[in-house]
């Protein structure tokens, strides 16, 4: 049986909220490290699976962080968090 575009993109936007803690785990230890309080914190796009960007993005701005993306394909894509 075919699959509908309903259930296609209700399959690509499921996550796992496990990995998503990890995630965010990692992400807050960056931000709490006191070497850099008050200033920009640089995040690799590396450190997150592609499918949870999104997710990602809108948790920290709803903590109110402002979390800007850059797109660098020599040097590899970031986010930066003020």
């Amino acid at each position: 049986m075919a699959i509908g575009k309903n259930e296609a993109r209700a399959s690509r936007n499921k996550f796992n909220e496990e990995e998503m803690k990890r995630v965010e785990d990692r992400i807050d230890a960056a931000l709490m490290n006191p070497m850099y309080t008050g200033k920009q914190i640089t995040i690799s796009t590396n450190l997150v699976p592609t499918h949870l960007w999104e997710e990602m993005e809108a948790r920290y701005r709803n903590a109110g962080w402002t979390v800007t993306y850059y797109a660098d394909q020599r040097d590899g894509s970031y986010w930066v968090f003020e």
